[in-house]
């Protein structure tokens, strides 16, 4: 009987002959490894499998990318491993930032993964505002990427008022493009 160490060195000498293997697919195979603690450290499974650990450091890299950012990509498969390094220091920088951007970019099916990875490293040009009314805050007006979202506070504005809201919505927008477009 093949040790489990010995099935995995197989497995990953089967999965390198694969062209089509991804970054991602290998990353998550030497995450588990190392999750069931076939190896003690990544030096150990790079020496096992026949890889560098700079290999394997760069697709675990990808593996240990928070749920929201993998789930921005059109799929997982598509991202590259030198992306890794670039995603994770921007998380460093601004965690909470690049993982908005991550939910909001999830939305959009039409983003290839290039322009997923250039969202989410990109310098942020975002703009927030918040609407304050009799010193609650009402609503917050946020600009990102160029996208501008409005989001209300919960029983801020009453559903039976939308149509008035959208009224005054298109008389502000026509104004402002009379007035040449914004950023």
């Amino acid at each position: 009987d093949a040790s489990d160490e010995e099935l995995f060195e197989a497995m990953s000498r089967e999965n390198s002959s694969r062209e089509d293997l991804s970054a991602f697919e290998e990353g998550q195979s030497y995450k588990r490894a190392l999750e069931h603690k076939l190896y003690p450290s990544q030096h150990k499974l790079a020496a096992a499998v026949g890889i560098t650990q700079a290999r394997v450091s760069q697709v675990l890299n990808i593996a240990n990318l928070p749920e929201e950012i993998i789930e921005a990509f059109p799929s997982p498969l598509k991202i590259q491993s030198r992306w890794a390094d670039a995603i994770q220091r921007k998380l460093k920088e601004s965690s909470s930032a690049v993982l908005s951007i991550a939910k909001q970019l999830r939305s959009d099916k039409t983003l290839t993964a290039k322009q997923v990875f250039e969202a989410l490293i990109a310098k942020p040009r975002k703009a927030s505002v918040d609407v304050v009314v009799e010193g609650k805050r009402r609503a917050v007006i946020r600009s990102n990427l160029g996208v501008v979202t409005v989001s209300f506070a919960k029983n801020a504005l009453p559903t039976d008022r939308l149509e008035e809201l959208a009224a005054n919505l298109e008389q502000y927008l026509a104004q402002a493009n009379q007035a040449g477009p914004g950023d």
